[in-house]
């Protein structure tokens, strides 16, 4: 992203948040009662549309009707929706204003890939024997992924601490992996430039960590080996050369689960940036509450229109209530884990176009409703495989 790109949509977040940004559309869709009862659609007449009469088309969510009448109001007070001065009726009917789209089935329950029909490249994936599976991106394995965040030790620059952790210690994690469960090996490294600056000084967050590394692991072999004595053993060897490079009280490591929402196919070897958060919920929300929020409502938004916004990749990878986190914690020393850990890759140029940016004040006019940036971080990061996944 170039510092002209950070200054626009900067400026465009500084607009949305005092009312002046264009007005994303209202998009002219109902559910919640059909077909409406008689009276009403000859009411309605072509405010609305009803999506069901359209080829395989649904009605996206949407609010409540009247929550989107005084959301136009505030962003265009000068135009005025011909659905909104009906406001009273369409309550008493419980009508939901949405945009007709294509049905999201992303893990949904199928049988065959043509009840997977979307946007996205998903098929049915059926479990051997089973007669009915769930709609996932086609050719693609969910794992368990083993999560570390890394602040470097204070003696160390970001050259040698990314020198050691790669140079080094990769070859010993490549080592123990098999007798681990261990099956694939990421290290996202933080990159140094003002893209950073401005994500942090723009959502008041925590520094950008120096790293981030993801496992990918079978569950059941990572489970067996480090609750033995043997594979603990194997275990510390990695912590204590971790010590090495990290200043592991300031770190954290977590066994997380992936929901894949889109992963187009990428050449082998080719250097990527990504961009990753690892979040906090506000304290209202309790883990499991702030992870349904993000993982089936705020993270459809980018999803549901992934050519508009340049979407390539997106996970989200949401932290497990299991019980080995808290022994690999300990082993650490470790703080506590995060929430969410994101993991994804977009085009930014496409994202700053104008016909973009009203789906892009809708990210970040909900980002409050779940998320508390200030006990979060978010950074760029470039990608390096060290054990690429089969």
């Amino acid at each position: 992203m170039t510092r002209t790109h950070l200054c626009c949509l900067s400026l465009c977040y500084l607009l949305a948040s005092i009312g002046c940004a264009p007005a994303p559309e209202v998009f002219p869709c109902y559910h919640g009662t059909d077909p409406l009862p008689a009276g009403l659609a000859e009411l309605i007449g072509d405010d609305l549309a009803d999506c069901s009469q359209l080829d395989g088309m649904v009605c996206n969510g949407g609010v409540p009707v009247e929550e989107a009448c005084i959301r136009a109001a505030q962003r265009r007070p000068d135009v005025t929706l011909s659905v909104c001065e009906k406001v009273p009726l369409m309550e008493t009917y419980g009508v939901v204003v949405g945009t007709c789209r294509l049905p999201d089935v992303h893990g949904e329950p199928c049988t065959d890939d043509a009840n997977c029909r979307s946007d996205l490249d998903l098929g049915c994936s059926i479990p051997s024997g089973a007669e009915s599976g769930v709609c996932e991106p086609s050719g693609y394995t969910t794992w368990t992924r083993l999560v570390y965040i890394y602040r470097r030790r204070p003696d160390l620059t970001s050259a040698s601490f990314l020198e050691y952790w790669q140079g080094v210690h990769a070859p010993l994690v490549e080592q123990h992996a098999a007798s681990l469960g261990i099956k694939g090996y990421i290290q996202l490294h933080t990159v140094d430039d003002e893209t950073n600056d401005w994500l942090q000084a723009s959502r008041g967050s925590l520094d950008a960590y120096d790293g981030a590394a993801e496992y990918f692991v079978d569950l059941d072999a990572f489970t067996n080996a480090v609750t033995t004595s043997q594979g603990q053993q194997r275990l510390q060897l990695l912590i204590d050369d971790k010590a090495n490079f990290a200043d592991l009280a300031q770190s954290a490591v977590w066994l997380a689960d992936e929901h894949l929402f889109r992963k187009e196919p990428r050449t082998p070897g080719e250097p990527v940036t990504v961009f990753t958060w690892v979040g906090t919920g506000i304290p209202s929300l309790t883990p499991a509450e702030f992870q349904d929020y993000y993982l089936n409502h705020h993270g459809l938004f980018p999803i549901r229109h992934p050519d508009l916004l340049g979407v390539h990749e997106y996970v989200q990878i949401h932290t497990m209530d299991h019980p080995l986190n808290e022994l690999l914690r300990t082993m650490h020393g470790t703080a506590a884990p995060y929430y969410v850990h994101l993991h994804s890759r977009w085009d930014w140029s496409m994202m700053m176009r104008p016909e973009a940016m009203p789906i892009m004040m809708l990210i970040f006019e909900d980002e409050p409703n779940f998320a508390d940036f200030t006990q979060s971080a978010l950074w760029f990061a470039e990608e390096h495989v060290i054990i690429p996944v089969e």
